[in-house]
């Protein structure tokens, strides 16, 4: 019975030992020291729109560096590559009871012929010019 008890321990110690933690610290830092912005979450206010109705999108978000401005982007399935919609300068707005700062922006849909998928998003672009990028999947509905 002792020897069970002891096969489980070393097993539970070599599955635990081969576990690879996070780098937070370096997925959100370079090598020069500055850092990327840090989007907390994204959240739309509905995920299905009809042809250029429009819908929120609340960004939650914060960067240890000077923020330069926040782009809306927008790609359609299929698409290579997200175009930009709208630009928002940084105006600070950080709320000390959350530590982190809010972006609401109004995102109005396309014309389209049938119905398409779309992600939505936005582009923290810090002054260092390093960037993140969050993005939400919504239907546009014709």
């Amino acid at each position: 019975m002792k020897n069970i008890y002891f096969i489980a321990l070393i097993l539970t110690v070599l599955i635990t030992a081969c576990h690879d933690e996070p780098d937070w610290l370096g997925d959100n830092t370079t090598t020069e020291g500055n850092h990327f912005p840090v989007i907390g979450t994204l959240t739309a206010s509905s995920t299905t729109v009809s042809s250029g109705g429009s819908i929120e999108l609340d960004m939650r978000y914060w960067s240890l560096d000077p923020i330069r401005e926040t782009a809306l982007i927008e790609k359609a399935e299929g698409a290579a590559d997200f175009t930009i919609v709208d630009t928002y300068p940084y105006t600070f707005n950080f709320n000390a009871e959350t530590q982190d700062e809010q972006l609401i922006m109004t995102y109005i849909a396309p014309a389209v012929s049938d119905t398409s998928e779309y992600e939505v998003g936005a582009r923290v672009i810090n002054e260092n010019g390093l960037t993140r990028e969050r993005t939400v999947s919504i239907t546009v509905l014709p």
